[in-house]
C-alpha cells in the first residue's frame, strides 16, 4: 500500500536530485557484457532524454540490438573522513531506475527533447525551430522503476 503524500515526496525527491544533476550515467547490456557511458540529458518530470551526433558509435550499435537501459545521477557527493580509514564514508543524494530508450524519429519530438536537455544546462531559453537536426540523433527513455536515496550526514 502507498502512502499517496509519500509518494508525492518521493517524487519530488527524485526530481531534485536528477534536476541538480550534471551527468547522467547510462549502462547498457551489449550481448553478455555491461557498458557504461557517461552523457548529457535532459528531463521532463516523466521521461529522460539524450542525444548523439555520431551514428556508428557504440551506443546506438548496442541500443539498435536492446533498448533495455539502467540510469544514475548523483548529487551533493562529499568523502567524510574519519579518524580510522575504515570508518570513512560518504555523503550523497542518488537516482537509480531502469527504462527502455528508443530513438524519436519525429522532427517535433526531436526539438522537443533537445529543447528539454539544453534547458537542463542553460538559463537561456532557445527556441525549437533553430535547433538543427541534421546527423543527431535523440532518445527518450521510458521510465518503468526509479528509486532515490538521500545519504547526507551532518
Amino acid at each position: 500500500m502507498h502512502d499517496k503524500e509519500n509518494d508525492n515526496e518521493a517524487k519530488a525527491e527524485i526530481d531534485a536530485i536528477i534536476r541538480a544533476g550534471v551527468v547522467m550515467r547510462l549502462a547498457l547490456v551489449d550481448g553478455d557484457r555491461p557498458w557504461l557511458i557517461p552523457l548529457c540529458f535532459g528531463y521532463d518530470g516523466e521521461k529522460l532524454y539524450f542525444h548523439s551526433s555520431s551514428r556508428k558509435g557504440r551506443k546506438q550499435k548496442i541500443l539498435e540490438k536492446n533498448g533495455r537501459v539502467c540510469f544514475e545521477f548523483e548529487d551533493g557527493v562529499q568523502v567524510k573522513a574519519a579518524e580510522k580509514p575504515c570508518n570513512w564514508s560518504f555523503s550523497f543524494r542518488t537516482v537509480i531506475g531502469e527504462g527502455v530508450a528508443r530513438e524519436l524519429t519525429d522532427d517535433e519530438a526531436k526539438r522537443a527533447a533537445l529543447t528539454c536537455i539544453i534547458s537542463q544546462y542553460a538559463e537561456e531559453k532557445w527556441a525549437p525551430a533553430s535547433l538543427s537536426l541534421k546527423g543527431v540523433q535523440v532518445w527518450e527513455i521510458e521510465i518503468e522503476e526509479i528509486s532515490s536515496r538521500d545519504n547526507r550526514q551532518d
